[in-house]
């Protein structure tokens, strides 16, 4: 089964979520993580916006209280928005990928197949 993983690229969110994927290969899932450059060695697809959440950490950072946590749920809102628009369009796309590859590694199969078969008669 391959898997999808969507989180914010924080080291808070992102560490175990990564650990949960390796547990996952290690039973041999098919992971990926989906706007998450930074996930660890594991196969990911980048986004095609902006990081919202990286990109604010130092203004966020400076703020305290009441100020810290509602420019944080705007910056969440607003990655989040920007993943549900995007989303189709990525999944459709590594689904694409996959079935090239599948598609090359059936034709590969089917070429040995072939040459075997001529060598037998």
């Amino acid at each position: 089964m391959k898997l999808g993983f969507i989180c914010p690229n924080v080291p808070g969110h992102l560490n175990p979520m990564t650990a949960l994927a390796r547990q996952l290969q290690a039973r041999n899932h098919d992971v990926v993580f989906l706007y998450s450059p930074g996930a660890a060695g594991l196969p990911f697809v980048p986004g095609p916006e902006k990081d919202h959440v990286n990109e604010n950490i130092p203004e966020v950072s400076k703020m305290q209280g009441d100020d810290a946590v509602e420019f944080s749920l705007r910056i969440l809102a607003a990655q989040t928005e920007t993943i549900l628009k995007s989303l189709p369009a990525i999944v459709q796309t590594e689904t694409e990928r996959m079935s090239r590859s599948l598609l090359k590694c059936w034709r590969a199969a089917t070429r040995a197949s072939e040459h075997m078969r001529r060598a037998s008669d």
